[in-house]
């Protein structure tokens, strides 16, 4: 991970087909994105795909913290195995969690589950309210949200060190920020003390956020809103200026290895800003794109549809290659040390692709997956099921 927010009433789902046309199901709710957008929106294009430029100044700056997305293990080449599933009690909506030698999946049921690498219960942890997002750690514990609109600090044994009431639900994980600062979306952006938990600022932005603030190395946070928006503030919160990001975002943006940065849309748009938000190109597909993109290299991106297409484009927005053959995707693919990319789909299947776009394997798990695959460090395959299960591949 369509209708509009009036219209849908937040309506719960499991899958697409528990949403009435043309509302999509994303993170347990119908869906469309496009609020705020009126009659004169842009419209899909016929063609399947283009990208289009602008002559706005690039205003590029060197990232020396840059990374690409690729992990450090490689992945299965050829249709994994499953190793174990472990079975929660409800939907789930986001990717598992690599940490401490543990796998975390938060879960509709309104628990977080902590696991072994064997797939053996360690602890979970009751919040209470539907989970939508994954937990976000740090050396010493997990900062999380839940739909109840309540923000966890927990130790790494499942234990509450403190916890805040915000106004409404949180979709998506907090960021760690400089100085002890953790920074949430839900109601607007937030910021919190890290260690106490006492909250330092709020700003508004127009409503909800879906999605995780990001940093640029500028030393500004980066968000994105329904309302087709993309901000950027600096750490007390005041506004640095905003872009139109063309329809209404449910991903956080992707920064680039020049400081340009590239934000998905619901009109299936992957727009490329520079560093002070001036539109510098712009591509489309005819399906929704529902999460970020992922570097391949310092010099290709990759985006998902939920048309059942994978994109690849070079940093300046021209089309590498274009692969289709899946049921919608969701969520942004993993990206292998070899470049090879995994992903699920709504269609009961998890994909392989390699970095030339090829199709690797195809591998039926049974049910929907609409959040990010994990690679451990055995090169072992983990995904989070729309059944409530956890899957270990091989």
């Amino acid at each position: 991970m369509a209708c509009r927010a009036a219209e849908s009433g937040g309506r719960s789902c499991v899958s697409d087909r528990d949403c009435r046309e043309p509302h999509l199901c994303f993170a347990g709710r119908c869906s469309s994105g496009v609020d705020g957008l009126g009659a004169g929106s842009a419209q899909p294009d016929k063609e399947r795909a283009r990208s289009e430029r602008s002559q706005a100044p690039l205003g590029r700056l060197p990232n020396k913290g840059w990374r690409s997305d690729r992990r450090a293990q490689q992945g299965p080449r050829g249709a994994p195995q499953r190793r174990w599933r472990f079975a929660t009690r409800g939907a789930l909506h986001a990717a598992p969690l690599l940490h401490a030698d543990r796998i975390f999946a938060a879960s509709s049921d309104g628990t977080l589950y902590a696991l072994d690498r064997e797939g053996g219960l360690r602890w979970r942890f009751e919040s209470g309210a539907p989970l939508s997002a994954a937990p976000t750690p740090d050396s010493s514990g997990l900062y999380l949200g839940s739909d109840d609109g309540t923000l966890w600090s927990l130790d790494l044994q499942g234990h509450v060190r403190w916890k805040q009431g915000l106004r409404s639900r949180v979709d998506s994980s907090p960021l760690l920020g400089r100085g002890e600062r953790l920074y949430v979306t839900g109601p607007g952006l937030n910021a919190f003390d890290l260690r106490q938990g006492k909250r330092l600022w709020h700003r508004a932005l127009g409503g909800h956020l879906a999605s995780s603030p990001i940093w640029h190395p500028l030393g500004q946070l980066l968000v994105s809103t329904w309302s087709g928006k993309l901000i950027a503030l600096d750490e007390a919160g005041n506004e640095r200026w905003q872009a139109a990001a063309g329809a209404s975002s449910m991903a956080s943006a992707r920064i680039g290895p020049d400081g340009s940065i590239y934000l998905t849309n619901e009109l299936g748009e992957l727009r490329a800003f520079d560093a002070e938000g001036k539109l510098r190109w712009r591509f489309r597909t005819r399906g929704a794109l529902r999460s970020s993109p992922v570097f391949v290299s310092s010099s290709m991106l990759v985006v998902a549809s939920a048309e059942g297409g994978v994109h690849a484009l070079s940093t300046e927005g021209k089309i590498q290659w274009q692969w289709y053959g899946a049921g919608p995707i969701h969520a942004k693919p993993c990206v292998d040390a070899q470049g090879n990319l995994y992903f699920g789909s709504l269609d009961n299947h998890l994909y392989g692709l390699s970095p030339r776009g090829e199709l690797l394997w195809r591998y039926n798990l049974g049910s929907d997956v609409e959040a990010a695959l994990e690679l451990g460090p055995d090169g072992t395959l983990y995904a989070c099921a729309d059944d409530g299960g956890i899957y270990a591949l091989r």
